[in-house]
């Protein structure tokens, strides 16, 4: 499937429901997440998915892979799905 550049990148999206700042891609939206009961921002259509890395699940979208992401707003790395 192509994707174009501006939906592949991701970007700092705010969730109103954390009032935090997630990476997420451009065209997140937030998405509850049964394993938590917290929502996460992400792809619309979002399930939840495994992520190896941290042991839990997290909501993302069908064309979101899981990389070693840089946050600005927290200053940290991490492992999430994401474009």
């Amino acid at each position: 499937m192509n994707v174009s550049p501006q939906l592949r990148a991701c970007s700092a999206k705010y969730n109103p429901y954390t009032s935090e700042y997630e990476m997420a891609p451009r065209d997140a939206v937030p998405a509850y997440n049964p394993h938590t009961g917290e929502y996460e921002m992400a792809s619309p259509g979002a399930t939840a998915r495994y992520n190896p890395h941290t042991g839990q699940f997290e909501m993302a979208g069908p064309r979101e892979t899981l990389g070693y992401r840089y946050n600005p707003y927290t200053g940290q790395w991490k492992w999430m799905y994401c474009d």
